[in-house]
């Protein structure tokens, strides 16, 4: 069975309420018998501070990894997307101490970039910075989780649903040439768009893990995620990815879901896509 690890940090973010959705789902799948465990933080902000902030999110970063790593094909459930850099990590190093030289390929469905360093970013806040320190960029307690190297190569990468970004994380991803996918161009040609993923991380990598935050899709269909941002995919297009992917199964080593706010929820719309979304990375992994 599917390990499912639920890692209720939320001190990433700007808006504090991500935990609570790692928290909720928790709940939920317990009492559907599925095998889940709970990660909660050690370490909690004692100020504003950028250093702090990432302090706390490498110390809950690094624990998630150390929990990530012992579990083959597991399916992490957010908190906020500073977590990222915890789930890939672990499970990078689990593969590349199987294969030294393992490729690792990595798809983010997200309305970010999530690419900023301390020195780029506007806000401080560590859920913009976890694609960075995967890449090998940024602070040194965030990129030595796990192991001490780039856990994905920039050829290894896509991002997929990008809208919102800044200057510094764009400068970033387009000096590594990684491949970034706009939302206006992904609606433009849904099909093209999807091969063009299919095909970096099919024929690149050895195995490749989705992470999809929920701020990707239009908030008048998902309203419960913390950073909304307009003109959003609609579920059906994000399913319709999920599907695609799913079809190369085989290849697939890890599972994310991200950004998740119960209290900005209205009658349980984002629940029900979440446990939808739940539900086709099961059967990725049956």
């Amino acid at each position: 069975m599917t390990k499912i690890i639920c890692a209720a940090y939320g001190y990433g973010a700007f808006k504090f309420g991500a935990h609570k959705g790692a928290q909720k789902m928790y709940e939920i799948l317990t009492e559907q018998g599925l095998d889940t465990i709970l990660l909660e933080p050690d370490c909690h902000p004692t100020d504003n501070s950028r250093e702090d902030r990432i302090l706390c999110a490498s110390t809950f970063s690094k624990k998630l990894a150390d929990t990530t790593a012992q579990f083959d094909k597991p399916i992490i459930i957010g908190g906020d997307h500073s977590i990222g850099n915890g789930s890939w990590s672990g499970i990078y190093k689990r593969l590349s101490e199987q294969k030294p030289d393992y490729k690792m390929g990595l798809i983010w469905i997200d309305a970010h970039m999530d690419s900023h360093t301390p020195e780029t970013t506007e806000t401080g806040t560590p859920h913009g910075m976890p694609l960075a320190a995967l890449l090998g960029y940024g602070d040194q307690s965030m990129c030595e989780i796990g192991k001490s190297c780039a856990k994905v190569l920039p050829e290894n990468l896509v991002l997929i649903g990008t809208r919102s970004y800044e200057s510094g994380e764009e400068e970033l991803l387009k000096r590594l040439n990684v491949n970034i996918i706009h939302i206006d161009d992904f609606k433009r040609d849904i099909n093209a768009a999807i091969k063009s993923a299919v095909k970096t991380l099919t024929e690149k990598t050895d195995g490749f893990g989705i992470s999809f935050d929920l701020d990707v899709l239009d908030p008048t269909c998902l309203p419960g995620t913390g950073c909304q941002e307009p003109n959003g995919m609609s579920v059906e297009e994000a399913f319709k990815i999920l599907e695609e992917l799913k079809k190369h199964k085989n290849k697939i080593i890890g599972l994310e879901m991200v950004e998740y706010f119960p209290e900005l929820d209205k009658k349980d719309m984002s629940l029900k896509v979440y446990m939808d979304i739940l539900k086709i990375y099961q059967s990725m992994l049956a």
